[in-house]
């Protein structure tokens, strides 16, 4: 019987793994310069963890399932969450604020397409124990400083809102915590008409117009007076930070996210050459997830970069960035003598050379072509007699020259390609 990979999963060639890490070593250097330390969790947890705050688009599309004493649990549809429970658990005696970094794959259930699959990677940060305007902005604006390094000039669009002006409209007209909840999601997914069916004819007005706005002018009239008006100001106090930080963005107060955990900034990063899948980045401030996790009442913010996107984006509009170059060698042992591997060791230590030793048996002759299709720098031959006179030959893939290397001088990291290259 043939057996296929489960639908809405990947096979990742070397040729694309090679890529896919250049580009994560990129994102990673961000975070760490920033500050950001790395943390990782559990790839299944209590179903309970998401289902608590993570709303209801994320609880339609969770892998669930009972462990065999009958425990609910779930593969994670996401990072925040997890984090958090981490937090809770170990990490809230460390001092603050905690600056934390992941990479992992997440797992939804939803229709497989181009930008979208059922399992997936998320690169992402949390700034857990900080308030206020800075937290936020260094958020973003390092955000944009990934996709800054990764994309051309003017390729991508990041758009900053509050939900804080969308909650506060529908709290201003009496409505609770749920029905926020489900308007925020229907607003995340454009259903504006279903909005209006959810809604009573005049919080339907007012969410209609803050949604639609296209400059926040436009409804300062509509926040007056109500918990809106100061999360408006804090946007624009937001906005004005990102501008003298040198971050291009838009403000757009219909940006709501599809996760009920958000309380104030939200924002998403765009690449329009993507079509439907252009979010590539998205992110905001959740204030009382680690108290409603059962932790403290500390304020946190955070991102996630959908890195599958992004790797599709690097690999449509510009040139993916290349791993660190070093050699590439193919060790070709002509005798069985347990001292080549020694030697292949000391290649990869003192010069830093990937080194492949053939271990197949093939022809010498057959192993050259083997090294040359394989794109390596150098093939280095080690016979009976190499060993006898301590020393290995290195041929040169690129010019065709030979030449044979004392061990000793290996040891002291004298490259030989150097006498090779002319």
């Amino acid at each position: 019987m043939k057996v296929k990979r489960p639908r809405g999963t990947r096979d990742f060639t070397p040729e694309e793994m090679r890529v896919r890490n250049a580009i994560l070593e990129e994102i990673i250097d961000v975070f760490e310069t920033y500050g950001y330390e790395p943390v990782l969790t559990p790839t299944f947890e209590h179903a309970e963890l998401f289902e608590l705050k993570s709303g209801e688009e994320i609880l339609e599309e969770m892998y669930v399932f009972e462990d065999k004493k009958g425990r609910k649990l779930a593969l994670r549809p996401e990072m925040t969450a997890p984090v958090v429970r981490f937090y809770n658990q170990e990490l809230k005696t460390r001092s603050h604020p905690l600056k934390l970094y992941y990479f992992v794959n997440c797992f939804r259930y939803e229709r497989p397409q181009r930008g979208r699959w059922r399992e997936f990677w998320q690169a992402g940060v949390e700034l857990i124990g900080a308030k206020g305007i800075l937290a936020d902005a260094e958020v973003i604006e390092m955000t944009y400083t990934v996709f800054e390094r990764l994309l051309p000039e003017n390729s991508f669009r990041t758009v900053v809102g509050h939900l804080g002006v969308l909650r506060g409209i529908l709290e201003a007209h009496g409505l609770d915590e749920n029905v926020q909840n489900r308007v925020a999601h229907l607003v995340d997914k454009g259903d504006l008409e279903s909005v209006e069916k959810e809604l009573p004819d005049d919080a339907a007005r007012d969410v209609l117009t803050v949604v639609k706005a296209d400059d926040p002018g436009e409804i300062e009239d509509t926040v007056r007076g109500t918990p809106a008006e100061d999360a408006l100001n804090e946007l624009l106090e937001l906005s004005d930070t990102l501008k003298g930080a040198g971050v291009p963005h838009e403000v757009d107060t219909s940006v709501a996210r599809g996760l009920d955990y958000y309380t104030g900034m939200v924002f998403e990063v765009h690449v329009p050459e993507l079509g439907p899948s252009s979010q590539c980045a998205g992110g905001g401030r959740y204030d009382t997830l680690v108290r409603d996790l059962g932790g403290p009442d500390v304020p946190a913010v955070g991102m996630a970069i959908g890195f599958d996107r992004l790797v599709l984006a690097v690999e449509k509009l510009s040139e993916p960035p290349l791993e660190e170059e070093r050699t590439r060698a193919l060790l070709i042992p002509l005798t069985d003598d347990p001292a080549v591997i020694e030697l292949a060791r000391t290649l990869r230590e003192k010069l830093g050379w990937t080194v492949d030793m053939e271990v197949s048996g093939k022809s010498l002759s057959k192993a050259l072509a083997t090294a040359d299709s394989k794109g390596y720098d150098a093939a280095v031959i080690v016979g009976e007699r190499e060993l006898e006179s301590n020393a290995i030959t290195v041929k040169n893939l690129r010019t065709g020259e030979q030449v044979e290397t004392p061990v000793e001088d290996v040891k002291k990291g004298k490259d030989p390609l150097v006498h090779t290259d002319g």
